[in-house]
């Protein structure tokens, strides 16, 4: 369901959630998948939640 309203491919909302780094593409784009899903759930603040996702990301692959 999350998939069809957001368009975001379940393979990847599952590598979110399960914070499969290299499975998913560049940053820009996590955050803007993050940022529909917590939006879709009414999620409290969902810039923090992307902001916190992108440093993981960001961490895990070397880029800060």
């Amino acid at each position: 369901q999350i998939s069809v309203e957001t368009k975001v491919r379940p393979n990847l909302l599952d590598a979110i959630e399960k914070e499969q780094w290299g499975k998913l593409p560049a940053a820009v784009f996590v955050r803007g998948f993050v940022l529909q899903v917590a939006r879709l759930l009414r999620m409290d603040e969902p810039e923090e939640l992307a902001k916190s996702y992108v440093e993981k990301l960001r961490i895990e692959r070397g880029e800060e």
